[in-house]
């Protein structure tokens, strides 16, 4: 026997990508599945640090580049999402750290406080004064400089089980053996058959 539904839109893979737009999606009125195979974020979510950049890291061979300005808006979004006023509300989900930190020997502090005092990440980075650094800095028997990043790290699969719960009955697990798509003249998906998924 053979059932059928129609649904506005498949995601496939159900990592925070595509858990993210899930979300979006079902938020703003389309009928949107996602598909799995494995697990969610069974491959490169769940095997991140949880870090929400930037892109300074992109910049630290002494230049701004492209992928360091397009995302540089990414942190205080997700922050808004974690405050619960943001475009999804994560405010039940756990934050490891509220901040970035990244330590700098004495032999590069004049070449980091240059770069990072530089017009293009004036606002982006903060020198910390030794009063303000944490215990395991300020407990450092080397002389060196600390800046906070306006990244932060949030626990993955905290984060996982939210963007999850919004949408559950949405999400099905299949074998991507058992996917087939049926094509238009364009070539465009017109339908998906799943021979063996399960929900």
């Amino acid at each position: 026997m053979t059932a059928s539904h129609s649904t506005d839109i498949v995601v496939f893979g159900g990592g925070i990508a595509g858990l993210w737009l899930l979300n979006r999606l079902r938020d703003e009125g389309y009928n949107a599945i996602l598909l799995e195979a494995d697990g969610l974020g069974a491959a490169q979510t769940l095997a991140s640090q949880g870090i929400i950049h930037g892109g300074l890291k992109y910049a630290l061979g002494g230049s701004v580049t492209d992928a360091a300005n397009t995302i540089a808006a990414l942190p205080a979004r997700w922050r808004a999402c974690f405050d619960g006023t943001g475009e999804i509300d994560l405010s039940s989900c756990e934050v490891l750290s509220e901040r970035y930190y990244m330590w700098s020997s004495a032999s590069y502090r004049s070449k980091i406080k240059a770069f990072f005092g530089s017009k293009s990440l004036q606002g982006r980075v903060q020198a910390l004064p030794r009063d303000e650094f944490p215990p395991f800095f300020a407990e450092a028997t080397v002389e060196g400089s600390l800046y906070a990043l306006p990244d932060f790290a949030v626990d993955t699969p905290s984060l996982l089980s939210v963007l999850r719960a919004r949408y559950e009955a949405s999400i099905f697990k299949v074998d991507p053996r058992d996917i087939r798509f049926t094509r238009d003249a364009s070539g465009c998906a017109q339908s998906v058959t799943l021979r063996a998924g399960t929900g």
